[in-house]
């Protein structure tokens, strides 16, 4: 995979690129949207794809030419000074400096699971300060924090804490809203979306909401709170059942969050508005539907970069 990452770019790439960019998106710096380029394709394309492979096949490298190539300007009493190069550095919302700042962190970070696997506490603290020294950026420790397994003693944890110095942590912070680490009690790790869906259901609950406000507010709202969650995760059935348990409860309930009599189950409300239901969803079929629909892009597109990972690294030696 690394070598046909290194390979050069080809005139069929360019134009599969500029065929699947938004037609109408914003235009670029010469006023021409993507839709100008596809159109008209066959009279600017030969021109357009020979700059693109210059740029993008040249013999330097092209990350230092977009660094090196920076020039600034100065406002002094009204008057725009000459342009001049900075030492280092790329310029204020710069759109290169997110990719650079991914090349290198993703570089620091292979590289540091390598150091760790192989070598101590000092080699990795070692690197780190290498790394802040070529880099110019600091860590910031008192930020960082560790999680140990628990079949790390006490000691071992007291020792790495001190040297690090960083903080010990018993469960890690989320990302994106959900936990970077997923055990065996997956009702915990997701409690947030039944407190999610309660926090909504309370600040609505005390309002006078006719039954169809209601049925908008579940299916446009409520019901669109987990659906992240559930195109990534198999959710346990106790959960779903929970989740549709406070919909339930918000639609019989009467003004101000009492409770009301429940005339329905909500497997009934789950059925077509045509057999007498309300057309509400099923969460825990919903989240199969989801991650069926994960499953059949790694079927239909098993060549894309997501299907090659995941094959190789859970089912190398046969078919999803």
């Amino acid at each position: 995979m690394n070598s046909r990452l290194l390979e050069n770019f080809r005139a069929e790439e360019i134009s599969k690129a500029v065929m699947e960019m938004g037609g109408t998106k914003a235009p670029g710096f010469d006023g021409f949207q993507a839709v100008f380029f596809q159109k008209f394709w066959g009279i600017v394309g030969e021109d357009v794809t020979k700059f693109c492979i210059g740029v993008l096949n040249r013999e330097d490298s092209l990350n230092e030419h977009c660094i090196s190539s920076v020039q600034y300007a100065v406002t002094i009493n009204g008057r725009l000074s000459e342009y001049f190069q900075p030492g280092r550095g790329l310029r204020q919302r710069d759109l290169f400096s997110p990719y650079l700042f991914l090349i290198c962190t993703e570089g620091f970070s292979s590289i540091l699971k390598k150091v760790m696997q192989t070598d101590g506490c000092r080699r990795v603290m070692g690197f780190i300060e290498a790394y802040e020294k070529a880099s110019g950026q600091k860590i910031n420790m008192e930020k960082s924090q560790i999680f140990f397994s628990s079949n790390c003693s006490i000691e071992s944890r007291y020792l790495l804490t001190n040297r690090m110095g960083v903080r010990t942590v018993s469960s890690m912070e989320k990302y994106l809203g959900f936990p970077t680490m997923v055990g065996r009690k997956k009702k915990e790790a997701f409690q947030n979306i039944i407190d999610r869906l309660r926090k909504r259901v309370n600040g609505w609950g005390s309002r006078m909401l006719s039954q169809g406000c209601k049925e908008v507010f579940i299916k446009i709202v409520l019901q669109a709170i987990p659906i992240y969650a559930m195109s990534c995760f198999l959710l346990p059935k106790s959960l779903c059942v929970d989740m549709e348990k406070v919909l339930n409860r918000f639609w019989w309930s009467k003004g101000g969050n009492h409770r009301g009599l429940y005339w329905s189950c909500w497997s009934e409300l789950c059925k077509a508005k045509e057999r007498g239901g309300l057309n509400f969803r099923d969460m825990g079929k919903f989240n199969i539907a989801l991650l069926a629909k994960q499953g059949w892009r790694l079927v239909v597109n098993p060549d894309s970069l997501l299907a090659r990972i995941y094959k190789a690294k859970y089912y190398p030696r046969s078919s999803f």
